[in-house]
């Protein structure tokens, strides 16, 4: 599409030079706009042969996009080199182009900034944008934002909304200069420079450069979000879920963390899911839900790994319940270790493992879960998976006790006829001991 709206923009206002087009190479180079005949290249070839450098240009952008034409980069760059020798200003900034990114051939940052340089100077507006980007970027001349600036505000003073845009961008990220970079940033949404509209809309949430408004913010995330913008859906759809920028709407939310969600984009599948089973967004879609925590899951979210497993385990599979659990507890899911643990004590959905279960219920443990850390009392205690080991039995479950856990509060009360306070393992386990060699849990 972008190759055909050149050419027939070529067509529109065609300046030559050499020999000037036939009305016959003309309507073929239209033809070829959509896709072209034998007849159509033929005619644009002839007119290459005879120098042309519009045809010239106009093969080179053909080539380059496969349109009409084989992709070719090699060819594209020598049919560039042809006519920007001639002079012609816009495949100086093609033949630029090629050269800076290596397309065709070898890469010259330095070779790529005389081209821009030529057409730019020449009034180039893609040109103009391109050199500010090598200015701002340091690629071939040293690093130089005021020079990047000049370049870029040349292109914008003669509408370029990508200019806009990188001025947006230099202003916010290198100049430090947020309510420049929000104008900027404004005026590009108003070229149709909808990524523009996303970079607003967080400066306008957050309060930088502009009032912290919601509403407006959201305002700007909806257009970008209409563009395609899997970022920009999932902040509307995250302001709709919330108060903030009005009444809650999670009808509205749920289509677009949906739409976010088939980027694919594990948190807003995760999110869909959660509003799935909501009666807030509809009637509640149980299958539906499990298929964005399943899509979830399978990008590597966590808290959707286990939430599946929970849903499998409903189901009576306990086999994938436990695979899912597995996934999420390596990611350190606090719940899904100490299930993945029980799992594994129990043979349920995989082979029986206690030295496995201790080792998750380690893990659990060192989060602080006081049900991992019963359950490591009541290994050591018993020598499920490792050798008995009454001492550290009871450290764990004097921590278990201290998190509240009812069953290790029991056992010390037992023991000690009431809850232990803080400091009971540093003078049950610490040395001096009051039990001595004594002590009821010695072996």
């Amino acid at each position: 599409m972008r190759s055909q709206i050149f050419v027939l923009a070529l067509l529109a206002a065609i300046t030559l030079s050499c020999r000037a087009m036939t009305a016959e190479e003309a309507a073929a180079l239209a033809r070829l706009a959509g896709g072209g005949d034998a007849a159509a290249r033929a005619a644009l070839l002839e007119a290459v042969s005879r120098r042309n450098a519009e045809a010239e240009y106009a093969a080179a952008r053909l080539v380059y996009a496969g349109q009409g034409f084989k992709a070719d980069m090699g060819q594209a760059r020598r049919l560039a080199e042809r006519a920007a020798s001639r002079g012609h200003v816009a495949a100086q900034n093609m033949l630029g182009f090629l050269w800076q990114y290596g397309l065709g051939g070898e890469r010259d940052l330095v070779e790529a900034r005389r081209l821009y340089e030529q057409a730019a100077s020449a009034g180039d507006v893609d040109a103009q944008v391109n050199l500010g980007w090598l200015y701002q970027e340091g690629l071939g001349v040293d690093r130089d934002a005021v020079a990047a600036a000049g370049w870029y505000e040349k292109a914008a003073g003669k509408g370029s909304g990508a200019a806009m845009l990188n001025l947006g961008a230099l202003n916010e990220e290198v100049l430090r200069a947020p309510a420049a970079a929000a104008d900027w940033y404004e005026k590009a949404a108003a070229h149709g420079m909808t990524s523009a509209d996303l970079r607003l809309a967080k400066m306008i949430e957050a309060g930088n450069g502009r009032r912290k408004d919601a509403k407006q913010a959201l305002a700007h995330y909806l257009k970008a979000a209409e563009a395609g913008f899997g970022e920009a859906q999932i902040a509307a759809a995250r302001l709709f879920d919330s108060n903030a920028a009005g009444p809650r709407r999670p009808a509205q939310a749920l289509r677009w963390y949906e739409e976010a969600a088939k980027i694919p984009d594990a948190d807003a599948a995760y999110h869909s899911a959660l509003l799935r089973l909501s009666a807030g967004a509809g009637k509640p879609d149980p299958a539906a839900a499990l298929a964005h925590f399943r899509s979830a899951a399978t990008l590597g979210h966590a808290e959707s790994q286990y939430r599946l497993a929970l849903e499998l385990r409903r189901a009576g599979d306990a086999a994938g319940a436990a695979e899912w659990l597995r996934k999420a507890a390596e990611q350190k899911h606090p719940a899904a270790m100490l299930l993945y643990a029980q799992a594994l004590e129990r043979g349920d959905g995989v082979r029986a493992d206690a030295a496995g279960a201790l080792e998750w219920y380690r893990r659990a443990g060192d989060l602080g879960d006081p049900e991992a850390l019963y359950s490591l009392g009541r290994f050591y205690e018993g020598g499920i998976g490792t050798s008995s080991d009454s001492r550290r039995a009871m450290q764990y479950f004097v921590m278990a006790a201290e998190k509240g856990h009812p069953g290790a509060k029991g056992i010390l009360e037992g023991i000690f006829g009431a809850p232990p306070d803080p400091g009971a393992r540093d003078r049950t386990f610490g040395a001096p001991s009051p039990f001595g060699a004594t002590s009821p849990f010695s072996r």
